[in-house]
């Protein structure tokens, strides 16, 4: 039996493994809709080996919602502040898209952080359900030409990815849109109710011209991370959508929320979990996690109002690295999300957070990366397999000796 004791309370114990204690595919179906048949050609299949290997990825959401702050009068939020204060288009362009102005944003010292992280990937918002684009866009409401911004930050992270051999991915927000009368999500601003007809017409004229930008201007992308999908996202809107990445990104990896049971992996609730092991997504020679993602800033988009998690530098990790831990360990992927600021800063209290977990990652890194869930079906504590052996994942040490149970197979000690 092996201790390893690292930076922060958590341990692992390794045991060799011998047999197999269970099978991996018996597990329970997270999915909410039946799943489409996905065909994984080469280039996705790669793709998909590096997400299964990487398990943790940075993601990023960031726009001019951050300008406010996450608070609108006597509302608070973040990147939803433009719907929870029900504020107008013409106010949210005078007050958020207009002054945005991140003049300290650095690609390459997001970069850095991520990989100090011990990322394999990032993932960040290239537009958001406000509407504005954060790249460069022939619609107008974009970072580039909207206010005195002038830069492309997407293009400007991209290349700094690229120069440092991290995989780039974006979020795009197809179906809610509350800058435009065609969006989904902006009852509130008096325009007329939404239908198919209305909502397709904005969907082409806007939507699918924009991810057409992206798979274009953006080579190559790890990744197309769709949100929200709404009840007009029909089968054939759907279908366009992934027929475009594909002509032009083949390998980029597209989550669930395309809609319609659509997409090449399942991506939980916000902050969700699989209540036990889930492989069922597995195919014979691939190995197909599920995705879940959280946020060490409190809330998804800049929230000044949290100032204790960004200005605290001395905050633990210990919740992320267990957390983590116990994703990895029913089968899963992370995406842990950072909200810098509206000047283009990460705040040190959730870079530091990052940091830990890189540190932790550097020691344990074993049990996380490429590593296979637990044979136990619904483990008592984070378990994971690799190598023939297990690593178990506990977050307090009571005694010298811990009881496991549930494991038939005999161990070698």
């Amino acid at each position: 039996m092996k201790w390893i004791t690292h930076i922060t309370p958590l341990f692992l114990l390794l045991l060799p493994l011998v047999g197999n204690a269970s099978k991996l595919n018996e597990t329970t179906d997270g999915s909410q809709f039946e799943r489409q048949k996905v065909v994984f050609t080469p280039e996705l299949a790669e793709s998909m080996q590096a997400l299964y290997r990487d398990k943790v990825g940075l993601f990023i959401h960031w726009g001019p919602y951050t300008q406010l702050g996450g608070e609108w009068e006597d509302t608070r939020g973040a990147e939803w502040i433009m719907r929870h204060a029900r504020i107008p288009v013409p106010v949210y362009e005078t007050a958020a898209a207009r002054p945005f102005n991140p003049v300290k944003f650095n690609a390459a010292d997001w970069v850095a952080l991520c990989k100090e992280a011990g990322m394999g990937f990032m993932v960040i918002t290239s537009k958001h359900h406000d509407g504005f684009a954060m790249f460069e866009s022939a619609h107008p409401y974009n970072i580039r030409d909207f206010g005195s911004f002038g830069r492309d930050p997407i293009a400007e992270l991209h290349a700094a990815c690229k120069n440092e051999a991290i995989r780039f991915g974006v979020y795009y927000s197809q179906s809610q849109d509350w800058h435009e009368p065609g969006g989904d999500g902006n009852s509130w601003q008096g325009w007329p109710a939404l239908n198919q007809e209305h909502f397709e017409n904005y969907y082409r004229e806007k939507a699918l011209p924009q991810v057409e930008e992206l798979v274009t201007q953006y080579d190559p992308l790890f990744m197309v991370w769709f949100d929200t999908p709404g009840r007009f996202m029909s089968p054939e809107i759907i279908e366009d959508t992934m027929a475009l990445v594909e002509r032009h990104q083949p390998q980029a990896l597209i989550n669930s929320r395309i809609g319609g049971g659509y997409g090449h992996f399942e991506s939980a609730s916000d902050l969700g979990m699989m209540p036990c092991v889930n492989t069922k997504s597995w195919r014979e020679d691939l190995k197909v996690p599920w995705q879940t993602h959280s946020t060490v800033s409190g809330t998804w988009g800049y929230a000044a109002y949290k100032k204790e998690l960004h200005e605290d530098p001395n905050r633990s990790a210990n919740w992320h690295i267990y957390s983590l831990a116990d994703i990895v360990s029913k089968g899963g992927v992370l995406l842990l999300n950072a909200a810098p600021n509206e000047l283009g800063e990460i705040p040190i209290g959730q870079a530091n957070v990052l940091r830990r977990l890189g540190r932790w990652l550097e020691v344990n890194g074993e049990a996380i990366y490429n590593a296979d869930p637990s044979p136990i079906r619904n483990p008592a504590l984070p378990i994971t397999q690799k190598f023939g052996k297990l690593y178990f994942q506990i977050k307090e040490q009571a005694s010298r000796s811990v009881s496991i149970e549930g494991i038939t197979s005999p161990l070698n000690r």
